[in-house]
């Protein structure tokens, strides 16, 4: 969740670090919101997952393609094995950067440079709701064998969703 907030806020603070408590604030909405949804329906979660594997995908690919653009453009230097771990001692605003995917698409995407730090939010969104569904259905499952306490083994009657367990993840 504050990986999602901190490439939620980094463009908004282009020469700084966005500020911790906005960081934390934003984190927190999005687990309240991601427990709710988890805890109202089963069909709403699985199609958040599905949406936001969307972003997932789209980020994945847009590095990709910009990767055989790179090498298109005959800038494979990198690539070759004598000089692969050289752009770790240039590149000290990368390395220093706290949303590594922001000065990717800034460095790389120019005026499109907007697309990766979305595209990285949607992932990570998408990421924080699977976390929440998988590890709630474990405790569930544990508590169900008697290796955990038998509150989280609770299942609402009409959502069919383990709220106990979505609460105490």
């Amino acid at each position: 969740a504050l990986t999602f907030s901190n490439y939620v806020l980094q463009p908004l603070f282009p020469t700084c670090f966005p500020p911790e408590t906005g960081l934390r604030l934003l984190a927190g909405v999005c687990l309240l919101l991601l427990t709710w949804v988890n805890c109202s329906s089963v069909r709403w979660a699985t199609r958040v997952q599905d949406m936001f594997t969307a972003g997932k995908l789209l980020a994945l690919g847009l590095i990709i393609i910009m990767g055989i653009v790179q090498i298109c453009k005959g800038e494979y230097y990198w690539l070759e094995p004598a000089n692969a771990f050289e752009p770790f001692q240039e590149y000290d605003e990368l390395l220093a950067s706290n949303a590594v995917a922001v000065t990717f698409g800034e460095k790389l995407l120019g005026v499109m440079s907007w697309i990766m730090p979305i595209s990285v939010a949607l992932s990570t969104f998408g990421g924080v709701n699977g976390s929440l569904f998988t590890s709630s259905r474990l405790f569930f499952a544990g508590a169900r064998e008697g290796h955990l306490p038998r509150l989280l083994a609770m299942i609402h009657v009409k959502r069919c969703t383990p709220i106990p367990a979505l609460l105490f993840t």
